[in-house]
């Protein structure tokens, strides 16, 4: 099976991703962005990217359309956040706090095809009508790092 990552509307192609390839994907952009994280709408994104927790939902079923996950986020600055995050994964040699090692030249791959589609976001999507109110605690897993989504950690659930 293979997951889809689209931008809903716009003329851009989607990124089709393999259900592993999917999951390091989240894991590396819940992990690196956990570490920027400050505003509460930057964890807001964090946990909505979590929660397309294959443990959870099913392989298969972890794509996502980014115009749900920059859902009531000014859209610029959220595709720079998820922008920032793909930039500081791309530069690492090994992604610490993962708990294996992914290809590495597959996960640069589906960084810059993800952090190009985030772009086309940033312009293409309108802004809010109504500035960001967060809805939730925004909790870190003790063990890992990572903003918990309902059903708890994306790393505690699936490894």
């Amino acid at each position: 099976m293979a997951n889809t990552i689209s931008l809903r509307g716009a003329d851009a192609e989607a990124l089709v991703l393999s259900n592993g390839l999917t999951a390091v994907l989240i894991d590396v952009l819940c992990l690196k962005g956990a570490e920027i994280a400050i505003a509460a709408w930057q964890k807001e994104i964090l946990v909505r990217l979590a929660r397309h927790d294959a443990a959870i939902v099913g392989d298969g079923f972890t794509g996502f359309d980014l115009t749900d996950i920059l859902c009531d986020i000014n859209p610029a600055e959220g595709a720079g956040f998820l922008s920032d995050i793909c930039s500081m994964a791309e530069q690492e040699k090994q992604w610490s706090g993962l708990p294996y090692s992914p290809d590495r030249e597959l996960l640069l791959g589906a960084l810059l095809r993800f952090k190009e589609l985030c772009l086309l976001a940033g312009r293409y999507l309108p802004s809010p009508s109504m500035p960001f109110h967060s809805r939730h605690p925004y909790t870190l897993c003790n063990r890992h790092g990572v903003y918990l989504h309902e059903e708890g950690c994306i790393f505690c659930n699936n490894y």
